[in-house]
Parts: structure tokens; sequence; C-alpha cells
């Protein structure tokens, strides 16, 4: 789920040509693995709907459903290890109280890396 627009162009590429730079969010770019992780993040009850919105803003990160203070997550990730940093990172929004990993899918050895 990674829009073209997140794609960092570099200043010099193959004959003259721009590359794009590494994405800083994790989140994958074209031809990349991608992992996909669904997690359940529980929030302040009175804070539900700002958390939610304050993910949903976060680059690979999409909320699906909310069920009072739960929601409902899943990240998008070039790797494992990016993935989980995104996740790990939720816990410094203002009302989240716990993450939890329900699911997470790979299909490329390098992705598990």
């Amino acid at each position: 789920m990674m829009a073209s627009d997140q794609v960092a162009v570099g200043p010099r590429g193959v004959d003259g040509v721009p590359e794009p730079a590494p994405v800083a969010s994790g989140a994958p770019t074209a031809g990349e693995p991608v992992v996909i992780s669904s997690l359940v993040v529980e929030t302040a009850p009175e804070l539900a709907g700002a958390v939610a919105g304050e993910l949903a803003a976060l680059p690979g990160v999409e909320v699906h459903e909310r069920q009072g203070h739960k929601l409902v997550v899943t990240i998008e990730a070039a790797s494992v290890e990016a993935s989980h940093a995104r996740a790990s990172s939720f816990i410094q929004v203002a009302g989240v109280t716990g993450v939890n990993l329900v699911y997470c899918n790979f299909e490329d050895e390098a992705a598990a890396r």
C-alpha cells in the first residue's frame, strides 16, 4: 500500500536518470518484498478516535476497524524489522495502552531478515 509519491528521488542515477532513494518509513517500494502484519491496538477509551486518526496517517499503516477502545490495524513494510519498528512506534502515540501482533506474513526469504 505504498503510494508512488512516497518515493524520494536521489540526486544522481544511471545515465543521468534520477533513481529512487530509500524510503525512511520502512514502507516497501515497487519490486521489494512486502511484509504484512495485522495488529490489535488497545487505547484509552476516550482517545480511540484520535489514536485511529494518528495511526492511519503513518506510512504503510491502515486502520480497518474500531471496536470500542480496540483498533484493528495492518502494517505493510519492506522487512520484518521495519514492520516491528513501525509497530513499536505505536506505543509513543498518546492514548495507546497496548500493541498486540495477531499475524505476520512474508513471501520472500529476504524479507524475514
